[in-house]
């Protein structure tokens, strides 16, 4: 497996490919704003890049399009609203008889809407035709399921999918959440309290209850403007496990540094940008980390209809009003 340590890399090509997980789709989500969403699915996904990764980050967030802009992309014509609207379009197409549809067409029916950012390393822009995306899909049938529509002729392009979502729990998320076999939640310390992450979980619960996609896992948390030596740092550990259990893993800590929004300033990550730096190798690691545990656990793909049966049981909540979801 390709180590990311202190953001250096050993090259994938030298590995034998059969040694890898199959492509994983994690979202990065977290209904506060704030939190560190942008910053950790462009940090990550550098690192995953810098370890010979194709990688794929997709700007979900309509308002502020901050990983479109932190990549130093503009909002142009490419973006992932013409992509989702490419795809109501093709299934329209397939009702009326014409089954070439987006899926159907390959990696050719994606590539217009990605940007190159870095070697391995590509971005479906945010676009402001997302901010109708909740009229539009009104009366779209199976509108939780576009954006994995749209994904699907990219598992077998990339080998890491990032989408980074905005800070809702609204359509587009749940298309997120659709889309994705696994959860990344970020969570700065300012904003935890009691029962703050459990609307997120409960719409976890509710992807999988109307099986738009019962495998659905959650990664860990990641944590934001923390640092694990203090005792305010120590006390949120605590409630996170008391809350959650200790099945919900906390993927890392990073803390928060100027140099971050420095690096954001001019278009690149912090991996990227100061590979030394202590938030660049907290990245690197809770990178190196994923990559590990993604292998030994190969997550089940998302389903591609909503019928699919869940293959995995969700573990018992540690107390009641605990996550009750399941964490891989």
């Amino acid at each position: 497996m390709t180590r990311v340590a202190g953001a250096r890399v050993t090259a994938r090509e030298n590995e034998n490919k059969e040694d890898y997980m199959a492509a994983i789709i994690a979202a990065v989500v977290n209904e506060k704003g704030g939190v560190g969403k942008t910053t950790s699915t462009y940090a990550l996904g550098t690192a995953f890049a810098r370890a010979g990764l194709r990688t794929l980050m997709v700007d979900m967030d309509p308002q502020r399009a901050s990983l479109t802009l932190a990549t130093g992309v503009s909002r142009g014509s490419k973006s992932v609203a013409d992509a989702m609207q490419a795809v109501i379009e093709a299934d329209r197409d397939a009702e009326e008889g014409d089954t070439a549809t987006v899926v159907g067409a390959g990696i050719d029916a994606l590539t217009p809407h990605t940007v190159a950012v870095a070697p391995n390393l590509d971005l479906i822009p945010s676009g402001k035709e997302l901010t109708s995306a909740e009229h539009v899909l009104r009366d779209v049938p199976e509108r939780d399921r576009i954006l994995a529509e749209v994904l699907a002729p990219a598992a077998d392009a990339y080998d890491i999918i990032l989408i980074d979502c905005p800070p809702s729990l609204g359509v587009l998320v749940i298309n997120a959440m659709g889309a994705a076999q696994t959860l990344i939640i970020p969570v700065s310390p300012e904003y935890l309290s009691a029962g703050s992450l459990e609307d997120l979980f409960d719409t976890v619960r509710r992807v999988k209850r109307r099986r738009l996609n019962p495998n659905l896992s959650i990664a860990g948390i990641i944590l934001t403007d923390a640092d694990l030596r203090t005792t305010h740092a120590r006390e949120i550990t605590q409630e996170i496990r008391a809350q959650y259990g200790a099945d919900l893993p906390i993927l890392g800590v990073v803390k928060h540094a100027t140099e971050v929004n420095n690096a954001a300033q001019a278009g690149r990550s912090i991996v990227d940008y100061a590979p030394k730096h202590p938030a660049a190798l907290a990245y690197a690691e809770i990178a190196d980390a994923l990559l590990h545990h993604w292998q030994r656990a190969a997550p089940t793909p998302a389903p591609t209809t909503a019928t699919t049966e869940p293959t995995a049981a969700v573990p018992t909540a540690t107390r009641a009003g605990a996550s009750g979801v399941s964490h891989a």
